[in-house]
């Protein structure tokens, strides 16, 4: 391994540089000095710990200093993250509101490429400079129409006439931070536009690019049509620049192939490998100057993005060990080599933008390049009685995908079961596909109907993927919804790779490691399981959505539209580890049936009906708009309309679920609740009432989510920040 002491030293720095970005993701409130004592304590104890006996070993002042560094790469990543200038337009955001002026016109220019969201509206990033007739400064996440923003691309100036809002953070648990997400780019306002207008036409060098990309993506389409054309399209440029149905995009992270939609080292390797297979009779510095040109413009193409940036800098490095003649320098003939260029490629990144620790696309990307790394070796040689080729198509995705799923658990609360098998199967495909739509594309943007000829060729291909990938998904539990993962067993568990890939003996033992890993992250998953008795509110767009949780038996009150349930149901569903439901209840006179066939697809349902009778939870209506359930002795009555119904008589109830308009304060007396819900607008006056009552109130038009636990009582996600 590494046997020289000065090299270790500069692995010891960049590593402590690395770690110190990845401490400020955890959330203390320590000061600056008492952060310091902390660090250099603790390197004093490794340094004077540490075994001189080890081939490792490092003089203990160099810990001494990579503590230093810690420090330093922590403060340089708290001195990078964005904040407000004075000029900012977010400081108008509440000036706005308290005028009620809820239309306003923005100037700014276009700073992203166009990509279309789930509500089929464009969205972008524009730099402001002006607010109606104010100067101002910052950056602004738009969505707009698409019809207006056709042809549109980055460095046009337009003026935009909509309402400015406030990007929202996590409202329910497992949910989405927008507001974290887009200030980590430095905005911290979203405008919705209604009409948009060109005032400055974009400059060449963006303009270029938009015509190149579009004439790729064309030359797919023209003959394989859709979806078959843009998802060519997107394994070759990668889906930031293609207009790729969300079907397709979900339908391939749901088995695990996400990867193969962004443009990543798997497409820089491949353009690579074709560029000196080309020129293999030229001279290494040929060889360096189409290299080098060709990653170029292939990262000028993709847009510049962490993993592929991370796999040019590799690829640079190869090419420039061939001019050198440096033949240990190539990708598997020396390992430590290929270790030391990823780590040194890493802190290059991190040292141009610290805030990409925390990219996904950072993080998988480099996690899946040290596993071929050091995983891929032992692989293959366990599969040496397979022929060369085969076995390298196993080993491959295999080698990539166990480094890479604790974290995507971690981070999804969902994995793909079956995504090592699905990869082995699709590695053929994608390949192919990849390569021919490298070599269609670059054609077609000279000649188009020749490169729309040769993609054709690719349509058997294409089907056979997505077919492949939807027979698989229909797998049982082939998306699992796993619940939260502590982050300690995501760290042990990576702790118990790094052991198997250094030490012998654990090596050795790497199957009942892999046992205790798995027992790890599925007996307390499964325990937690088990254990849980919740009732949760959740806003709807009319109704609120309930989710009861008993033991292992799920149900849910009412059915939200598509967009809710992509954007809020499915993440929570995910963060709780709810895979099925065991019974829905829906008004079949509201309800709408392409949003229930579209969660049906989404989610096993056993069985739609009205009345649901269990061993934990009962349901009793008297009519359709009143719904009554018991769960651990507590009675619970929700009025699942804010038209005037009639009241259950003769019986009295724990909590009341109401949309707080319906019904006379008196009526809701008789039933003596000892917790009021209102998921719709309540007076001040009934609000009050009920308090000197000494009853509990709640509201989800404030709060998005209340939870009801029974050693916990009610709770509110938003308060409580759980």
């Amino acid at each position: 391994m590494l046997v020289s002491n000065n090299n270790n030293k500069v692995y010891l720095i960049l590593l402590a540089y690395i770690l110190g970005l990845l401490v400020t993701g955890f959330n203390y409130n320590l000061g600056h000095f008492t952060l310091i004592v902390i660090v250099t304590i603790f390197s004093v104890i490794i340094a004077l710990a540490f075994p001189s006996s080890w081939r490792f070993y490092i003089t203990k002042k160099w810990f001494i200093i990579a503590g230093l560094i810690l420090i330093i790469s922590y403060y340089y990543y708290q001195w990078r993250l964005p904040s407000p200038k004075s000029s900012d337009i977010s400081h108008h955001l509440i000036n706005i509101e308290q005028t009620f002026n809820d239309t306003v016109e923005i100037t700014g220019r276009i700073l992203t490429p166009l990509q279309v969201n789930r509500n089929q509206k464009s969205r972008f990033i524009i730099e402001v400079n002006q607010l109606e007739t104010t100067e101002v400064t910052g950056k602004v996440y738009v969505t707009a129409p698409l019809l207006e923003t056709n042809n549109f691309f980055p460095s046009m100036e337009v003026t935009l006439r909509g309402r400015l809002y406030q990007p929202s953070v996590a409202t329910h648990p497992g949910g989405f931070d927008f507001a974290n997400f887009l200030a980590r780019q430095g905005i911290w306002t979203g405008f919705t536009a209604e009409k948009v207008s060109l005032n400055k036409f974009g400059n060449v060098y963006q303009q270029s690019l938009f015509w190149l990309r579009r004439r790729v993506i064309k030359t797919h389409v023209r003959y394989l049509d859709i979806p078959d054309g843009a998802l060519v399209s997107a394994m070759v440029i990668g889906n930031r620049g293609v207009d790729l149905s969300f079907e397709i995009q979900d339908l391939f992270r749901d088995g695990g192939l996400a990867h193969i939609l962004a443009a990543s080292g798997f497409h820089v390797s491949l353009l690579l490998g074709v560029i000196l297979w080309l020129t293999q009779k030229f001279s290494a510095s040929s060889k360096f100057f189409f290299g080098v040109i060709g990653l170029l413009f292939y990262v000028t193409l993709t847009g510049f993005y962490p993993s592929v940036l991370r796999a040019s800098i590799m690829g640079l490095g190869v090419l420039v060990a061939l001019v050198r003649d440096d033949n240990s320098a190539h990708f598997g003939d020396n390992r430590v080599n290929v270790l030391a260029m990823l780590l040194l490629t890493a802190v290059i990144l991190l040292l141009i933008n610290p805030l990409w620790i925390w990219d996904l696309g950072f993080q998988f990307s480099f996690l899946a390049t040290f596993g071929l790394v050091v995983t891929l070796p032992g692989v293959i040689a366990r599969l040496d009685f397979l022929p060369p080729t085969i076995a390298t198509i196993i080993a491959v995705p295999l080698s990539a995908t166990i480094w890479i799923l604790p974290l995507q658990g971690y981070v999804f609360n969902r994995l793909p079961l079956y995504s090592i098998f699905t990869n082995v199967l699709a590695t053929p495909f994608v390949f192919i596909l990849s390569l021919g739509g490298m070599i269609s594309g670059l054609i077609g943007l000279f000649f188009p109907l020749l490169g729309s000829a040769i993609a054709l060729i690719l349509l058997p291909f294409s089907w056979s993927l997505i077919k492949l990938v939807e027979i698989i998904n229909n797998f049982p539990f082939a998306s699992l919804a796993i619940g939260q993962i502590s982050l300690s067993i995501v760290l042990i568990t990576y702790g118990i790779y790094v052991s198997i890939w250094q030490n012998v003996w654990c090596r050795k033992k790497w199957f009942w490691l892999s046992l205790f890993v798995f027992s790890l992250i599925v007996i307390p998953l499964g325990y937690q399981k088990i254990n849980t008795t919740q009732v949760t509110i959740i806003k709807g767009t009319k109704q609120p959505l309930v989710v009861i949780e008993n033991k292992t038996k799920n149900y849910l009150i009412n059915i939200p539209n598509k967009s809710n349930y992509d954007y809020v149901l499915k993440n929570f569903f995910n963060y709780q580890g709810i895979n099925k439901l065991d019974s829905i209840f829906i008004d079949t006179n509201t309800v709408n049936n392409k949003d229930y066939q579209y969660i049906k697809e989404k989610i096993t349902i056993k069985e739609k009906n009205e009345n649901i009778n269990s061993k934990f939870m009962k349901i009793a209506q008297d009519n359709s708009s009143i719904i009554q359930w018991q769960i651990e002795n507590k009675s619970w009555l929700l009025i699942n309309t804010n038209k005037n119904v009639t009241l259950p008589s003769n019986i009295t109830i724990d909590t009341l679920i109401w949309s707080g308009e319906n019904i006379d304060i008196s009526n809701i007396e008789k039933l003596k609740p000892n917790t009021v819900i209102f998921y719709e607008f309540v007076s001040p006056m009934v609000q009050k009432t009920l308090e000197e009552k000494k009853i509990n109130v709640f509201s989800i038009i404030d709060s998005a989510v209340i939870q009801w636990q029974p050693e916990k009582g009610f709770y509110s996600y938003q308060r409580e920040g759980i």
